[in-house]
């Protein structure tokens, strides 16, 4: 697991955590990949700079791709579900987000942070058939953790029944992992 929340804008961070995969991988060999939850939409100024923030991230992910496959390690990110909806002009070009993050990816996991599957299906379908038209794995993450946004965001209120249905649906409807956000409050339930 990589960075979360911000600190790809600090290059001395992603430098020191590139050394120590580099160095510890080198001597040890023990991971067989690089996963990030790297959120540039958690910065405050996201409403009025999507698109600085968006090019900052293109950069880091392009960085830790090339290190990811220097190493010879898989390579897959985060994306929340609504990615699909902001676009961006950068120099990286111009597009889709989630689909230029699964083209620079081995991998994504979708945060299709909802608390009903019928809701989740048709949230990811675009990312989930663009992964699948481009050959890459994909994921898709559930929440069980109490939720501060509002209350259909998680399962932490639900039954476990519930839960569990839930990811039948989902595994039934796309065949694919299905990633519970987080450990602790899952084994609640």
């Amino acid at each position: 697991e990589g960075f979360a929340g911000l600190q790809f804008q600090d290059k001395q961070k992603t430098t020191r955590f590139l050394n120590w995969v580099t160095a510890y991988q080198q001597q040890y060999n023990h991971f067989s990949g690089i996963h990030l939850d790297v959120e540039p939409y958690t910065d405050s100024s996201w409403q009025i700079n999507e698109q600085p923030l968006l090019d900052q991230y293109f950069a880091y992910i392009e960085q830790m791709q090339h290190a990811s496959k220097k190493l010879g390690l898989y390579f897959e990110i985060d994306i929340p579900f609504w990615f699909n909806h902001v676009t961006y002009t950068n120099r990286f070009g111009a597009g889709i987000a989630s689909h230029w993050l699964i083209d620079h990816s081995d991998g994504v996991t979708i945060m299709a942070y909802r608390n009903d599957a019928s809701i989740i299906i048709p949230l990811v379908a675009d990312e989930f058939a663009y992964a699948q038209q481009q050959q890459k794995q994909v994921t898709i993450a559930i929440e069980t953790a109490q939720s501060f946004e509002d209350d259909f965001v998680s399962f932490y209120n639900a039954s476990p029944l519930a839960l569990y249905a839930a990811i039948d649906t989902l595994y039934d409807s796309y065949g694919t992992t299905i990633a519970l956000h987080y450990l602790p409050t899952w084994q609640a339930l």
